[in-house]
C-alpha cells in the first residue's frame, strides 16, 4: 500500500529564531538528548542524486530542520518530524510503522509502503 502526501505553496517558509527562555532552554536541551537533529540542503548533500539514507538512525526519534530539495530514504524511526522543510521527498520503508509530524513544510512529498500509525500536519502550505 502507498500513500501520498503534498503539501505545496509558492510562499518561502523561514524557520524563526528562537529566543530561549531558561524552561525552553531545558526543551532544547531534552530535544537535543533525545532525537537526531539533522539539516540538509541540495547542496550540501553527501550523494549526488540528492539521496539521504537514514538507516544509521534506526529505531530513534529523527528531527529534519530547514532540510531543502533532499530525498529521503527511511528504513524505520521511532518518530519522525519535519519542520521548516522544503522540496522533500520522504519514503518510508516497510519496518516504518510510528509518528509522522509535519510542521510549516511545503512541497513535501511522502511514500509510504505501510499505513502510519500517526499522521500530523500543521501549518503546512
Amino acid at each position: 500500500q502507498q500513500g501520498l502526501l503534498n503539501a505545496d505553496s509558492e510562499d518561502d517558509l523561514e524557520a524563526p529564531e528562537l529566543l530561549k527562555t531558561e524552561s525552553e532552554e531545558n526543551l532544547e536541551v531534552w530535544r537535543l538528548e533525545g532525537e537526531v537533529n539533522l539539516t540538509h540542503t541540495k547542496e550540501s548533500c553527501p550523494s549526488q542524486d540528492g539521496t539521504v539514507d537514514l538507516s544509521e538512525y534506526q529505531g530513534e526519534a529523527i528531527r529534519l530542520h530547514a532540510c531543502r530539495g533532499v530525498n529521503y530514504v527511511v528504513p524505520s524511526a521511532l518518530k519522525l518530524t519535519l519542520d521548516f522543510c522544503s522540496d522533500v521527498q520522504l519514503h518510508l520503508q516497510d519496518s516504518f510503522t510510528s509518528t509522522l509530524e509535519l510542521y510549516q513544510c511545503q512541497q513535501v512529498e511522502v511514500t509510504s509502503d505501510q499505513p502510519l500509525g500517526t499522521l500530523q500536519v500543521d501549518g503546512c502550505k
